[in-house]
């Protein structure tokens, strides 16, 4: 009786692992990027340009296979104090992908001033590991009422696994 217990016991386990091993695959995880796909991370040369823009500065971006982004930059001029961005990504076309980020932003003394959202397009045509991307950046008040804006254009390159 034990012995027909652990086998099923084995089975199951097995199955499990399968099914689980097909579901994790099924999501890009642990294999390689398609050559037009930005799922992944990249480090993100951010130029800022137009009158009385900030000096250029990087930002980490991952972009997730369910359409999804995050991004971290060590930009902290205007506002003072500004959180990870949160955002979505959509294929528009071969190597093109538009996306949209929300950051919310805060004063020195931690109350919110509103939020800074990012739009653009990630165009992959320099290679698999390289993109370029135009953005405007635009800035809200708590209420949603628009205070100011820029453009700006990115350089992001994949970090891989060496």
């Amino acid at each position: 009786m034990n012995a027909k217990r652990i086998f099923l016991a084995l089975i199951i386990t097995a199955v499990i692992a399968t099914i689980a091993g097909a579901q994790y695959n099924s999501e890009g995880i642990g294999t390689k990027a398609k050559k037009t796909d930005i799922v992944g991370t990249w480090i993100v040369d951010v130029t800022p340009t137009g009158e009385g823009a900030p000096p250029p500065f990087k930002a980490l971006t991952t972009f997730h296979s369910d359409g999804t982004l995050v991004e971290t930059e060590t930009d902290a001029l205007i506002p003072p104090f500004i959180t990870p961005g949160h955002g979505l990504w959509e294929k528009i076309r071969a190597n093109e992908f538009a996306f949209k980020i929300v950051f919310l932003t805060f004063d020195e003394q931690g109350n919110p001033t509103g939020t800074a959202i990012v739009k653009g397009t990630v165009f992959t045509n320099s290679g698999p590991d390289l993109y370029d991307s135009p953005a405007r950046v635009e800035f809200f008040d708590p209420d949603g009422n628009f205070m100011f804006g820029g453009d700006a254009s990115g350089t992001g390159k994949r970090v891989k696994i060496e």
